[in-house]
Formats: structure tokens, sequence, C-alpha cells
């Protein structure tokens, strides 16, 4: 092999003329354990989409007080100075590492409340879906969406396989577009779990229940006997009997419930919203309340009480057991007979004779 003699470091011409020597790379460094790598910025990469819609989800004109962009640059905001709803709810769901991004996809309004589809993703590459609600102005909409939040963190402890889960809730500051502190407003904000395979319950013309999907999946006499079932079982499992409290009986087209269609028959539901708790609620009223409830359906009438009367006794023995449930019909029975709440029509006295309530 031929020897071959180091080269020297070549001189280099400067400007001006003076000659500088090109000194030679030094080999690489170790990263030692204490060595410091470069790491990119702390604050997650936001994105925001659909913010061009100008009518809510009836295809009605909406009457928000405020625009998308503003809530979107607030919310931006309050992510990069002291965020206490947005990032400590990613974490407490995905972990301590750090968040890489937030994508926001407008996906409903309300009548009362914007609804967004945030995707969130950290970085081992977890991600997350929640549902970002936010009131649509600063006053009665904010008052109610804040009862919504306090109202389904107290029902989803009773039930939480039949609520949504909500996480945390708080103010947005949206300044006034000249910037005069005067005419700025807070609205209220807060995060649930996202439901994934859920849809808006419905009623068809023939007053089954329907899954709001698209294209609409109708469904049959017994799924909608059985969903009943369900609703009465939902609000026996939410009521406390202690606090004698007891949830607001849900909408039926205000998107309170959802559904899933159908899996070997069956539906699972689950409660998205109440906005009230009813006080000084006995186990009977509760029951009254149940066989009372209708919906005003088109010129037609639907009772959420299902139209078999051993249905509601069968929803009430799967929420609360059928010692409780014995003891609740029996309350009931006796407050009709003495004339302290009116007999109904599907479930009279005559009727709870023939299911042998004592």
């Amino acid at each position: 092999m031929a020897y071959r003699p180091k080269s020297k470091a070549r001189p280099t011409q400067k400007r001006g003329g003076v000659a500088k020597t090109r000194k030679k790379a030094g080999p690489l460094k170790k990263r030692g354990p204490n060595t410091k790598r470069s790491t990119p910025s702390e604050k997650p990469y936001i994105k925001w989409s659909g913010l061009n819609r100008a009518m809510d989800s009836f295809d009605r004109e909406s009457n928000r007080s405020f625009k998308l962009e503003t809530l979107a640059s607030a919310t931006d905001k309050l992510l990069k100075e002291d965020d206490r709803i947005i990032l400590p709810t990613v974490h407490k769901v995905l972990g301590p590492a750090r968040i890489v991004s937030l994508n926001f996809t407008f996906f409903e309004e309300l009548d009362y409340q914007l609804i967004f589809k945030l995707q969130a993703t950290n970085a081992k590459r977890k991600r997350a879906l929640f549902a970002f609600r936010v009131a649509k102005n600063a006053k009665d909409f904010t008052k109610l969406t804040e009862s919504e939040f306090a109202v389904l963190e107290k029902l989803h402890q009773n039930a939480p396989e039949m609520v949504v889960r909500p996480f945390r809730g708080g103010g947005i500051y949206l300044p006034d577009r000249y910037r005069r502190q005067s005419r700025g407003r807070e609205v209220f904000a807060y995060l649930t779990q996202w439901m994934g395979g859920f849809y808006e319950l419905g009623v068809a013309r023939d007053l089954q229940f329907q899954v709001n999907s698209r294209p609409p999946h109708k469904l049959g006499k017994n799924q909608t006997k059985a969903l009943r079932q369900q609703m009465v079982e939902m609000i026996a499992k939410t009521y406390d009997p202690k606090k004698r409290t007891c949830m607001e009986m849900p909408r039926i087209h205000c998107g309170d419930l959802a559904v899933t269609k159908p899996q070997k028959g069956r539906c699972k539901l689950k409660l998205s919203a109440s906005r009230k708790l009813i006080e000084k609620v006995s186990p009977a009223r509760m029951i009254h309340l149940i066989v009372s409830t209708k919906w005003e359906c088109g010129k037609r009438t639907l009772f959420l009480c299902p139209s078999d009367p051993g249905s509601l006794v069968e929803g009430l023995v799967k929420a609360v057991g059928k010692k409780t449930a014995t003891q609740w019909l029996s309350f009931y029975k006796s407050a009709v007979t003495k004339g302290s709440i009116p007999e109904k029509k599907l479930f009279s006295i005559e009727v709870m004779e023939e299911l042998g309530i004592e």
C-alpha cells in the first residue's frame, strides 16, 4: 500500500487580502447523560376547522353573540397562558407526556351551545377525543351551560355507564373587537368524553324511536320499548334518595339522549346533557315524573313511560334492585290512593294491583 502524506491545511483568501488558515474539523463529542438536547416548543400545535358555518344544526340562522374566529383566538391565548380546562384534562386522560397537537373541529350548534370535536395527540403518539362545549353568550346561555356541567358531574357519579363523563370547565374571556375592556365578556366552556358510535335519539313519524345518523336508522317496536325501559333505569339510577334530588326529565328533540345503532338487536342509551336537578323529590314523586312525562311530536304525543307497565317495573329493578324498587312502588301506590299524587292511566291503581304492587 503506497504511503500518502497528510495534506496540509490550505490557506484561504479573505476580503482585504489577509490570508487565514482553515482549521480541520475535530472529532464529534459524545453526548453525556447530563447533556441537554435541543427541544421543540412545549406549546402544542393548534388547528381549528369548520369555522365558516353560518347556520345551526337545524339549518336556522345562528344566534351566536360572537364570531367563531373570536372564540378560536381566545382559546389559543388561554392555552398559551393559564389554561386550567383543556390541557389538564388531556393530561389526565393521556398521561404526563407533552401534548403535541390539538385539533378543534366544529361539530354541532344547539340553541344555547356550540360543540367542537377535539382530538389531542401527545409525544408518545397517544390520541384521545373530547367534546368541547361552549356557551353561545355570556349571559343566560353561560349560566345554563355552567349549570349543565355541574349537573352532569353529579349524575355521572351515580350512573357512570349511563351518563357522559364531564372533565373540567371554566370561563374563556372573549375580548371586544376594539379591545375595550368594558365590552369584553366571559363564556363558560367545559370538556366531556367524545361519545364515539353514539347519535342523537330521534322520533319517527309513527312515534317509534330512530337513530339520527345519516341516513336515519329507524328502530322497531321492541327496540323502542327497550329504550324506554333504559330511560326508566337511567332516571332511577341517577336519583339520589338521601338528598332527594332527581334529574329533570330528558328532552327528546334537544340532543339530551344519545343512542348507538343496534348491535345484536340492542341499542345502548346514554345521557349527554341535563341542565337541572329537581329538589325535594320523594321516590313516589320520581315515579310520577316518569309516568307523566310526555313529548309533543307534531300532532301526536309520545310518553316516556313504556306502554307495557311491566317494563317500568323492570327498569326500576335493574336500577336499584328488587327490594328497593318494590318499596318505591309501594310508596307510589299509597300516594296515588291517598290522592297526594294524581292517578295516571298508564300506571293506574288497577294496573298496579294486576302487577301485584301492594
